[in-house]
């Protein structure tokens, strides 16, 4: 389980959060990571975050709509999701 308090003293150091979304493709890990990401989404109510592929395998890698997609899916706010893409590709 996620405590807050050590990512909310992480958000005012200023520290980023990377969240990887390949082990969302393994049925083994699946679970986990979802559970994660929508932890880490809602502790930092989409702040601070960093989204990377951290893929070995050309079928993982996702075009920007993908994973604008998948991360509103999982509790971001899409508007957010393209303004950040947008500024900070």
């Amino acid at each position: 389980m996620l405590k807050r308090n050590p990512v909310y003293e992480a958000l005012r150091k200023g520290k980023y959060f990377e969240i990887q979304y390949d082990p969302l493709f393994d049925d083994s890990t699946r679970v986990v990571c979802m559970t994660n990401i929508i932890n880490i989404i809602k502790a930092t109510q989409g702040k601070n975050i960093i989204v990377s592929s951290h893929s070995s395998s050309l079928k993982t890698h996702r075009t920007p709509y993908d994973v604008v997609a998948l991360m509103s899916s999982l509790g971001m706010d899409k508007n957010r999701i393209f303004e950040t893409m947008k500024g900070n590709a």
